[in-house]
């Protein structure tokens, strides 16, 4: 109601390789997780990129493994692990 933005996603296709897309980062504002606001608008956002798009034939997304939220949200959308990569840190 007061037009703040709480949820934000993104997709962007592939002039290189043709039929394929990418789901990137997709957020929610602390105070607002808890009621699906993930999963629809990542939703929303697949659905506007096919309609956009209808050549897409493949969607990429990543995510980390201890999001186990939006890893849930991926399975029950139809993504299924392609990889692992590990990534290091190092404090300083």
């Amino acid at each position: 109601p007061d037009a703040r933005l709480v949820a934000y996603t993104a997709a962007s296709t592939c002039v290189v390789a043709d039929g394929f897309a990418s789901q990137g980062d997709t957020l929610v504002a602390p105070a607002h997780r808890g009621h699906r606001l993930g999963l629809w608008i990542k939703l929303a956002n697949l659905e506007l990129l096919l309609r956009e798009h209808p050549e897409v034939r493949a969607i990429d997304t990543f995510n980390a493994d201890d999001n186990r939220w939006m890893v849930a949200i991926n399975e029950q959308l139809g993504f299924r692990p392609l990889r692992r990569q590990t990534d290091w840190e190092l404090s300083l």
